[in-house]
Formats: C-alpha cells, sequence, structure tokens
C-alpha cells in the first residue's frame, strides 16, 4: 500500500505517455494493471475510474479517455495523498503501547462508515487500525473479511470486534 502511495505518480505517467503517443492497447493494458492493483486495496471510485478507461482505450475512444484519465489522475493523488499521511502519522503501537480509547472508539466508527458506504477507504482506516488490533479472533476475523472485500459480513461483525478491543 505505501509502495503505490509513493508511487502512483509515475504509474499514472505512464497512462499519460500512452495516451499521448496514440497507443490505445499501452493504454489498455496500463489500466488494466493499475485496475487489478488499486481493486485490491478496496479504492472504489479509483477503480471505477481505471476500469472506465480501461473499457474507453479498448474502444479507441482517446478523447473521452483523456477525460476520465484526468478524473483518475486526481482520485489517485487524492487518495494516496491521504494514505502517505495516515501511514507517516500513524506510527505502529509498540507491544507496551495501548491506543487511547477515544481514539479507538474514532476509528471504529470511521470503518463503520466506510463500510455502510462501501467506500475505498474502508483498506485505508483498516491499515490505521491495523496496528491496535491484537491476535484475537474477532479482530483477525474482521481483517480476513476486509481483505476479501466482504463488507457486509465485517459490517455485522464490527461490534464483536469493539467488544474485544474496549
Amino acid at each position: 500500500m505505501l509502495r503505490l502511495a509513493r508511487d502512483h505518480e509515475a504509474l499514472v505517467q505512464g497512462l499519460h505517455e500512452s495516451l499521448k503517443a496514440g497507443q490505445g492497447s499501452a493504454l489498455e493494458e496500463r489500466a488494466h494493471a493499475l485496475k487489478g492493483l488499486i481493486g485490491n486495496l478496496g479504492l472504489t471510485a479509483a477503480y471505477q475510474q481505471a476500469q472506465q478507461l480501461e473499457s474507453l482505450a479498448r474502444q479507441g475512444d482517446l478523447a473521452a479517455a483523456e477525460a476520465c484519465l484526468t478524473v483518475l489522475s486526481e482520485e489517485m493523488s487524492r487518495v494516496c495523498s491521504r494514505l502517505l499521511v495516515s501511514l507517516v502519522e500513524s506510527p505502529p503501537a509498540t507491544e507496551n503501547q495501548k491506543p487511547d480509547p477515544a481514539r479507538l472508539l474514532s476509528l471504529l466508527g470511521r470503518l463503520e462508515g466506510h463500510l455502510q458506504n462501501r467506500e475505498g477507504d474502508v483498506v485505508d482506516c483498516l491499515e490505521e487500525l491495523r496496528p491496535w488490533m491484537p491476535p484475537l479472533p474477532a479482530c483477525q476475523a474482521l481483517i480476513g473479511q476486509i481483505e476479501a472485500f466482504d463488507f457486509d459480513t465485517a459490517l455485522e461483525h464490527l461490534p464483536l470486534v469493539r467488544k474485544e478491543l474496549l
């Protein structure tokens, strides 16, 4: 995830280069690769833009692809800058360090909201919570459900996690 946050500009630049060169098939391949990468991270809005870009490139509609790429670039910048801030500002907990209950409640509340709205920020929020989640059954189950993009089950499971953590 950190690698994507740091390298997203180069990935997007490659898309721009393919578009400027009029290489629809290369644009389609690059969009497909990016779509797979961001889909695995649950970045829904960026995934949808990459999927649309891939489709437009396949159809040879490079004019529409240019507009789509602009939106995708903006979304990637937004998501990746937030991700970098989260990773830098949220140092991992040490074994002897316990999270502030108010912060933990806030993170769990954010996670619940993202799960309800099916937002791509679910994975980012999980990454912020992960250092504070002990290897307890409910916590590990929640992590697995989110990683499998089973947001409905994760949402149902969240009260058990709250109980384990608080």
